[in-house]
């Protein structure tokens, strides 16, 4: 209560009721790839075989007598998830695989039970297969997570130690937390004021000349670098492959305290929100919602990256956050663009027109 200001809500993505449906379709394979690490790697398949056989093996040989338990388990350990799924995170995933992990193991101690010698190499082979496939996948993703929270670490100490003009490119922690550090370092360190960031390179083309140096992190060394020599040749590459005028659109609606959109034309690619000329840079679902409860009003950019590898962005756009308010925002196709025109038309057919305002 002291945090949120009410006893029952949650924070982040809104959810309504006519969500919940198509978010409980979509549930289970979420799960199901965090539980793999996102991977489709040998580790990955052979654990997701071991623990198939060991869980069948107590189905089979136990009926409803383990269904009904397992089911209800199952149950219980995803349906406190299902409102904040609208983006999976692994943690998310724990009860669900401790569920699961429970039941492998009853399965593989039931059939070694059943007497036999084969069934009990069967158990054996089964337990130590989800062992050495579950140690392998911990892992390949441990590298993975470890490299990202290295490069965390390493870009908010640097933060800490900033000078006024300082600007720090693309840093991983969001935005918020580097406003918290940025408070730590002046309000409980006491140390100098100065230094910021920018999380999308638009910034370095709507501010052509930085105050500062402007540093980033090197994955070969591991730490924060100088990189002012190198954004002139960054700021050329990436502001020129920006399509200006490629379709895109925007419409939005607000109900209790939630802002709800729907980004398009397209289907595949993905989408982001860019505040304050890409000083943050939030990825979102194309259609989604999310609580903005004290605030009036978001002016923001939306950017949209294509799999094809190009980039468009609106231009600012000021959200009225007040309930009941809308906007309906679209950019069309012009004969300057007719890639973009084509590739919206073979691509996306079908999808929905939002009107211009």
């Amino acid at each position: 209560y002291a945090v949120h200001g009410v006893l029952l809500a949650g924070y982040g993505f809104a959810v309504t009721p006519a969500n919940l449906p198509a978010l409980a379709l979509t549930l289970p394979a979420k799960t199901g790839v965090e539980l793999v690490a996102g991977q489709l790697s040998t580790a990955a398949i052979a654990l997701a075989v071991a623990l198939a056989a060991g869980i069948v093996s107590l189905l089979v040989l136990n009926g409803r007598r383990a269904a009904l338990p397992l089911g209800f388990a199952l149950l219980m350990a995803l349906l406190p998830v299902l409102p904040v799924s609208t983006r999976m995170e692994p943690r998310y995933a724990v009860p669900a695989w401790i569920v699961l992990s429970i039941a492998f193991a009853a399965g593989c101690w039931e059939l070694a039970a059943e007497g036999s010698r084969a069934r009990r190499r069967t158990a054996i082979a089964l337990a130590a297969a989800a062992c050495v496939a579950g140690l392998a996948l911990n892992r390949q993703d441990w590298d993975v997570r470890f490299a990202r929270l290295q490069r965390m670490s390493a870009e908010n100490r640097f933060l800490l130690a900033m000078n006024d003009g300082d600007l720090l490119r693309q840093p991983l922690t969001l935005a918020a937390s580097l406003w918290e550090l940025r408070w730590m370092k002046e309000a409980v360190f006491h140390r100098a004021s100065g230094g910021s960031w920018f999380q999308d390179d638009l910034y370095l083309c709507v501010h052509p000349q930085p105050s500062g140096r402007v540093w980033g992190y090197d994955d070969g060394t591991h730490r924060v670098a100088d990189i002012t020599a190198q954004i002139p040749a960054q700021r050329a590459r990436y502001c020129s492959s920006i399509r200006s005028q490629a379709p895109l659109s925007a419409s939005s609606s607000v109900s209790g305290g939630a802002l709800f959109w729907e980004f398009g034309p397209y289907l595949e690619g993905k989408y982001w929100l860019i505040l304050n000329d890409g000083v943050v840079a939030l990825e979102m679902p194309r259609h989604a919602g999310f609580e903005t409860r004290g605030l009036t009003a978001l002016p923001l950019r939306i950017k949209y990256v294509s799999p094809a590898g190009w980039i468009t962005y609106s231009p600012e756009l000021r959200f009225d956050l007040a309930d009941g308010s809308r906007l309906d925002w679209s950019r069309q196709a012009t004969e300057g663009d007719e890639e973009a025109s084509l590739r919206t038309r073979n691509e996306h057919r079908g999808s929905r027109e939002v009107p211009s305002r």
